[in-house]
C-alpha cells in the first residue's frame, strides 16, 4: 500500500477475478465492513463510512520490524538480474 510517509508498503494481491471465493479485494471489503462494525459497536460517535480498515494498515510493530530490517541492509531473494 502506498501512502504518503517516508516508508512505503507493498502488498502483493496476486490474481483477481471476480466472483471467485478467493477473490483478494472482496475479502477486503468484508473485513473493512466488519471492522466499521466492531468500531461502531464499542465506539462513539459511529463511523458513517462504510468501512474502517486501520487495523489492517502497518502498526507500531510494522514499523518497529522495518527499522530493525533496515539495520540489517538491504536483501536478495534469489539470483541479481542485473549481476550475469
Amino acid at each position: 500500500m502506498w501512502r504518503d510517509i517516508p516508508e512505503q508498503w507493498l502488498c502483493a494481491a496476486g490474481r483477481r477475478e471476480a466472483g471467485d471465493p478467493d477473490d483478494l479485494y472482496a475479502s477486503l471489503a468484508q473485513r473493512g465492513r466488519t471492522g466499521r462494525a466492531e468500531y461502531s459497536a464499542s465506539n462513539r460517535p459511529v463511523l458513517t463510512t462504510d468501512t474502517w480498515i486501520k487495523p489492517l494498515l502497518p502498526q507500531d510493530l510494522d514499523h518497529k520490524r522495518l527499522v530493525l530490517e533496515g539495520a540489517r541492509g538491504p536483501r536478495r531473494s534469489g539470483p541479481d538480474p542485473m549481476n550475469k
